[in-house]
């Protein structure tokens, strides 16, 4: 691993955890579909932590399936600028997909 894998993961870390952070906030102060799809992206977080903390390669995959889903759903159902913070969850989701953390 160089310099470089490891400046974009950390980053990338960084991103994904503000992103859970508004999504927490998301979950209290909205209402409807977008707190359901905050919640979901909240819950889909934890579980692709969870299977790269522990390294289980196999359920990475529907965790990342998911996280990118409801995440990019959390995405179309926002306003402003705040449409950016879903996207970072949804390629931390298609990393676990592809299966980047574990290579």
């Amino acid at each position: 691993m160089n310099i470089f894998t490891l400046m974009v993961g950390i980053l990338m870390a960084a991103a994904v955890f503000a992103a859970f952070i508004w999504s927490i906030f998301q979950v209290v102060q909205a209402r409807g579909a977008l707190r359901l799809a905050h919640g979901g992206t909240v819950v889909a977080i934890l579980a692709g932590a969870l299977a790269v903390s522990n390294t289980w390669v196999l359920a990475a995959l529907p965790a990342g399936i998911l996280l990118a889903a409801v995440s990019m759903a959390a995405a179309a159902l926002e306003r402003g600028w705040s449409r950016l913070l879903p996207v970072f969850p949804a390629l931390f989701g298609l990393a676990l997909i592809l299966g980047l953390p574990f290579a």
